[in-house]
């Protein structure tokens, strides 16, 4: 890649598995996380959910310091959320001038032609069932359900079923799903429920907020900002009560379903590859021009 980008003569290289930099060419590392976040994890007891290919506290914290070290060389940091840039300050201690939220693009774009029938109808998404609690979220229903309410749950992603007993009949379990068939499930749901316990970024909030729905996810991580006045979170402690009653008075808030569907086309236009390659490059034309 150094070899290349200099034989070329690039301006800059946007690398995002890689954070090192070649030796003439302003380089700027895209990332959703880092080695310290996952650190961070596995020191506090998260470690089951960290998914960076190792949870060695000695292994994390050697890849931590020399990323750490690449970060003084490149030009600086396109973060995709807000909650990492000031991970990246506050934690790493890197300049802020030198991190850029540039936000990340909705995959598989997706509007419903008309607004959800009814309300009850929530959708699970994601392959690594346990992180992102869907574990919690089937015992949420089955309280719902317990209290009364009509509503039930669709799980797409992991690749066969997830818990030891059978999946009861308000599941609907369809495993591993690709983009294009996750974009078409937005027309038979009303909520998008995923409170993840370990979430870096998390694109399907945008893809469901752009469809028109609501979201339900934890205050942590990226998840505040992208699913914003979108929706409702749970608080990283709560426990499937909480998150039970938080999903009824989502359903039951037409102000919020209002909102979330007059909003869903500025959604797909803020959140789109284009506009964030346009961050992008504002970033890299600022860089050369003060250069």
């Amino acid at each position: 890649m150094r070899r290349s980008a200099e034989r070329l003569g690039c301006d800059a290289v946007v690398t995002m598995a890689n954070d090192d930099a070649p030796a003439t060419v302003p380089t700027f590392a895209y990332q959703d996380m880092n080695f310290s976040v996952a650190l961070h994890q596995v020191d506090s007891a998260s470690d089951r959910f960290v998914n960076v290919g190792t949870r060695s506290p000695a292994v994390l914290r050697r890849m931590a310091n020399e990323q750490r070290r690449n970060y003084d060389r490149i030009a600086g940091i396109l973060a995709m959320s807000q909650w990492f840039a000031d991970w990246l300050v506050e934690h790493d201690c890197i300049p802020r001038e030198r991190v850029h939220v540039v936000g990340g693009g909705i995959n598989h774009p997706s509007s419903l032609e008309k607004r959800p029938a009814r309300r009850g109808r929530l959708l699970f998404i994601g392959e690594d069932f346990h992180r992102k609690a869907g574990d919690e979220l089937v015992t949420a229903v089955e309280l719902l359900r317990t209290g009364g309410h009509n509503v039930t749950l669709t799980i797409a992603g992991p690749r066969r079923w997830p818990m030891s007993q059978a999946p009861p009949t308000w599941i609907r379990f369809l495993g591993h799903l690709d983009g294009t068939a996750i974009g078409s499930l937005w027309s038979d749901h009303d909520l998008l429920v995923l409170p993840s316990r370990f979430e870096a970024y998390g694109i399907v909030f945008s893809e469901a907020r752009a469809a028109g729905l609501p979201c339900v996810g934890r205050r942590a991580f990226a998840m505040p900002e992208l699913i914003a006045d979108g929706g409702a979170l749970v608080e990283p402690e709560d426990g499937p009560e909480t998150l039970a009653q938080t999903i009824a008075g989502v359903l039951a808030d037409d102000a919020l379903y209002d909102r979330v569907w007059e909003q869903r086309a500025a959604v797909r236009r803020e959140r789109s590859w284009d506009a964030v390659a346009s961050r992008v490059v504002a970033v890299i034309r600022q860089h050369i021009d003060a250069g």
